[in-house]
């Protein structure tokens, strides 16, 4: 395992150990890392927006740029559709299953 792969697994370990350390059941344990797994997502979702959005202002007319910063934007938006309709997901299984 190279060290790339091992700071990812110690990162990703400290950041789930909490929630799994913390639950009583393997239900508060998947609630708690979807929870953790949202919060993560929202963020990388604004910083996607953001970094699109200055290369939009820098960009100065170069259509490279300006076409990097658009499919920046097009796949924010595609990851943001994506985290709603898990959410909606998530609300309907547990209706189902009465959880």
């Amino acid at each position: 395992m190279n060290k790339k792969n091992l700071l990812v697994l110690l990162l990703a370990s400290c950041f789930l150990l909490p929630s799994v350390a913390l639950a009583f059941d393997l239900t508060t344990v998947m609630n708690n890392i979807i929870v953790q797994l949202e919060i993560v997502s929202i963020g990388l979702i604004v910083i996607m927006f953001m970094w699109a959005g200055l290369i939009y202002l820098t960009a100065r007319g170069e259509p490279a740029r300006v076409s990097k910063a658009h499919s920046m934007m097009i796949w924010g938006a595609v990851g943001t559709a994506v985290l709603i309709l898990a959410e909606g997901m998530e609300a309907l299984i547990k209706g189902i299953l009465g959880l």
